[in-house]
């Protein structure tokens, strides 16, 4: 029957099962709007006196929170500082690690580059290493091709002319040639015409 009586009510009337919960919301409100958020010194020297404390010993409390409350901000204010200070590390600790990163990899390019340098001159000692042994066996071959003699001695020992030019004279030489080879007993000289 309760519901029907809600649903014939006009507009802004309350039904009497509400009431309870309505004045009980109220109660609750104004006590929240009545209590101040903190209290003086002299609101809690009454309460005290109302308990029977002196206020001798409320003055001591109210010193010892505001000394807790000083030690910490204090202790708020270091956790801060610390905090700040490994910050600070970590960013600096971040660019020394972002340098040495760059650094090693400055050097790890210069190293490589200096090994391909390297690895390129190999190359090219190689190939002319090659060449000589494949010269030497060529002029091996045509060596052993040749006769004895004076033309195959100069063909022997780089950087003599060859016995055949026009206008060279045979002497008895030395047993170096010019190029520093074994030499035959022979070495070939310009005329000093030519």
């Amino acid at each position: 029957m309760g519901d029907v009586t809600r649903t014939r009510q006009g507009p802004g009337a309350v039904a009497y099962d509400d009431v309870n919960e309505l004045i009980a919301t109220a109660t609750r409100l104004m006590q929240k709007d009545a209590a101040p958020d903190t209290l003086t010194p002299d609101d809690l020297r009454r309460i005290g006196e109302e308990l029977d404390i002196p206020a001798r010993y409320v003055d001591q409390a109210l010193e010892a929170l505001a000394r807790r409350r000083e030690e910490q901000a204090r202790e708020a204010q270091a956790r801060e500082r610390l905090s700040r200070q490994r910050r600070a590390r970590l960013k600096q600790g971040a660019w020394a690690g972002v340098a040495l990163a760059g650094v090693l990899a400055v050097s790890g390019l210069v190293v490589r580059n200096g090994l391909t340098t390297t690895l390129a001159e190999v190359a090219q000692k190689r190939s002319q290493v090659r060449n000589v042994l494949e010269r030497r066996e060529t002029l091996h071959a045509r060596l052993d091709q040749l006769t004895p003699g004076l033309n195959r001695d100069a063909l022997v020992a780089p950087g003599c002319p060859p016995a055949h030019q026009p206008g060279a004279i045979f002497t008895l030489g030395q047993p170096r040639t010019a190029c520093g080879g074994p030499s035959p007993a022979w070495r070939v000289l310009p005329t000093l015409g030519a």
